[in-house]
């Protein structure tokens, strides 16, 4: 069984290849199979504190979500669990939540709609709709609904439908190279036929200002990093009032025992794995191209994200950034 990461560390490297965005979607969807059914879950990761979590909202009506899940019955761990592949963490789903989550991880738009029948009903989600019995369309990802009644008032299911096969969150992910009789409505969303808008690329909030520090020792040392044995950038003297920075656009981490920085544009972060996309990156005992470059990481190294060092503030005087020792300043 594919892991969350898996998943979207996939839709991420055939989106940055420039494939189809329709296709990576039906394949992404196909990598969820086996993953497990959450009523009201759309691609959490499966943890016992969610399950807990939709248990308190809606256990009465979906006992599942308890008695599926070995953590909530009384195990202390998840080892061993299916759902728990080499101690990686999968994601849940109920059937709109799985079409929700596909569609939004690879084109960025929402379906609209909690449920079936207002997903069904909404009119901004849909291009065009039919019935089953009419055809469907060829060679297009479309979304496939079952009425109970055949009346077009309440839909009890849905999922997708590409070339004749599907793929739905039923007790799991399931995957089926046929279109089973209980389907009788199909629709095509707006976003695989290209008439959804683009959504706005979001303006990232201007972080506030992060404080002040009054330098306390004699002639304290800002340096490029969080360490004794980094270069020093400046010296500041005695009763110095100096601005506390935000790191942006870095990331540290630890790389076979070497802790350094590496800019966020030549890396892919998922939790606290780091996976590196540039060539060749260098790896930098401090926040800037011109640090020091304690070694160069390959393409596709998977590194993991580090704590900075307890002790150290990131310090701006006047136009240099560096680290500067806790012990050596006052916080206002």
């Amino acid at each position: 069984m594919n892991t969350a990461a898996q998943v979207k560390n996939y839709i991420t490297n055939e989106k940055a290849k420039g494939r189809d965005l329709q296709d990576i979607t039906w394949e992404a969807a196909k990598m969820c199979v086996g993953m497990p059914y959450v009523y009201g879950a759309s691609g959490q990761d499966c943890t016992p504190s969610y399950r807990r979590q939709a248990y308190a909202r809606h256990g009465d009506e979906h006992p599942t979500i308890k008695t599926a899940c070995k953590n909530f019955n009384g195990d202390k761990t998840c080892s061993g669990c299916k759902w728990y592949p080499d101690g990686q963490r999968v994601m849940c789903f109920d059937c709109r939540g799985l079409t929700y989550d596909m569609l939004y991880l690879v084109y960025g738009w929402k379906l609209q709609g909690g449920g079936c029948t207002s997903q069904w009903n909404n009119a901004d989600n849909w291009t065009a709709k039919g019935r089953i019995s009419d055809g469907i369309p060829k060679d297009k990802l479309v979304c496939l609904f079952y009425s109970k009644d055949n009346k077009e008032k309440t839909w009890e299911h849905t999922g997708f439908c590409l070339n004749g096969e599907t793929v739905e969150a039923s007790s799991g992910v399931q995957y089926s190279k046929t279109v089973n009789k209980k389907w009788t409505h199909w629709a095509l969303p707006k976003c695989v036929s290209g008439d959804a808008p683009t959504p706005p690329t979001p303006t990232p909030p201007t972080p506030p200002p992060a404080g002040k520090a009054v330098v306390t020792g004699k002639q304290v040392a800002l340096r490029q990093g969080p360490g004794t044995d980094t270069p020093v950038i400046v010296r500041i003297a005695t009763g110095t009032t100096v601005d506390i920075a935000v790191i942006s656009g870095w990331t540290y981490v630890n790389y076979n025992g070497k802790h350094g920085f590496m800019m966020d544009e030549f890396i892919r972060a998922d939790g606290n794995k780091v996976t590196v996309t540039g060539k060749n990156v260098a790896l930098r005992a401090g926040t800037g191209t011109d640090t020091r470059v304690l070694t160069r990481i390959p393409t596709g190294t998977v590194v993991e994200k580090a704590e900075l060092p307890t002790g150290w503030t990131y310090i701006q005087y006047g136009e240099k950034k560096g680290f500067m020792m806790d012990e050596y300043i006052r916080k206002g």
